[in-house]
């Protein structure tokens, strides 16, 4: 059993134990017992071990207790053969003026830890240092649009791509360069309102993709830059005018106009390079242009 008076996602506490059980969940059977949990690392942690709200009036019993220090007050209903007071930084350093009962066995995070603990306070004294848990994090999906948010230029795709990124538990962060604001159900989604377009470049720049889901383009200015100017690929409707232009997988993908059958793990997870400058590309282009204005 794992005893601590409360446990919460974004606490240092949280970490310490979500490390252990991950280390150690296929070797012990553990039980996290907590007077109160947070909702993120219940639901995580309910995965690999048992979580008990803790109830003053049951009895617990287990082999090894390891109860996170809080003035050893072991809690009367909680048996164990071995019990370890868990110190989760140096108290002696922090000045601290508590009593600890040299009775009870420590386990502190540190050799340096353990060192002042032994010497200012005569505890005998464990140390084991922090477990770091190899772990890939997950990438957040950068996108960027500037467009206007009429229906026909794909303000309700936008919609149904925030509701898959969301149902395939993909993080992304969506800034939409308008002069229109829209109050949406996803905080992702991010309107900037009318901003320089230097500042705009250098955000598409940064991004994982430009987003342009219209249902029709002449030719979108924004894929344009992003293609041409700072490489960044794109995400668009399968129209005619892309479909010479954006190349799946290569250099950005085309969207089914009904936003159905779209794999979005390939997306997220093999984002392209972006777009390949060619100067024999930009030499036949710059002809054709000097053919026209020459006449």
């Amino acid at each position: 059993i794992i005893y601590t008076a409360g446990l919460f996602g974004k606490s240092g506490l949280s970490t310490w134990v979500r490390n252990f059980v991950l280390t150690m969940h296929n070797d012990y059977d553990i039980t996290l017992l907590s007077n109160t949990f947070g909702e993120s690392i219940l639901a995580e942690m309910s995965k690999y071990v048992e979580c008990i709200v803790y109830d003053r009036e049951k009895q617990y019993e287990c082999d090894t207790l390891l109860h996170n220090y809080q003035d050893n007050a072991i809690k009367g209903n909680i048996h164990a053969r071995h019990t370890f007071i868990l110190l989760h930084c140096d108290y002696a350093r922090m000045g601290h003026s508590g009593t600890f009962d040299k009775h009870l066995k420590y386990i502190a995070v540190s050799e340096k830890a353990t060192e002042n603990i032994k010497k200012i306070y005569g505890l005998d004294c464990i140390a084991i240092e922090p477990f770091l848990i190899e772990r890939k994090p997950k990438k957040v999906l950068r996108l960027v649009s500037a467009t206007r948010l009429h229906k026909t230029k794909g303000y309700n795709r936008m919609l149904d791509l925030c509701r898959l990124l969301k149902a395939n538990d993909i993080r992304f962060q969506w800034l939409v360069f308008s002069d229109e604001k829209k109050t949406t159900e996803y905080p992702e989604l991010i309107f900037m309102g009318d901003t320089p377009n230097d500042v705009v470049l250098d955000y598409v720049a940064d991004a994982d993709y430009l987003v342009q889901l219209s249902d029709n383009e002449g030719w979108c200015y924004s894929v344009h830059e992003a293609l041409s100017v700072v490489g960044t690929p794109c995400l668009v409707t399968d129209i005619p005018i892309f479909k010479d232009v954006i190349e799946d997988g290569y250099n950005g993908y085309r969207l089914p106009l009904d936003m159905k059958n779209i794999n979005i793990l390939e997306i997220y997870e093999n984002i392209p390079l972006g777009y390949a400058f060619s100067d024999a590309s930009t030499d036949s282009l710059k002809q054709k242009w000097t053919e026209v204005l020459n006449g």
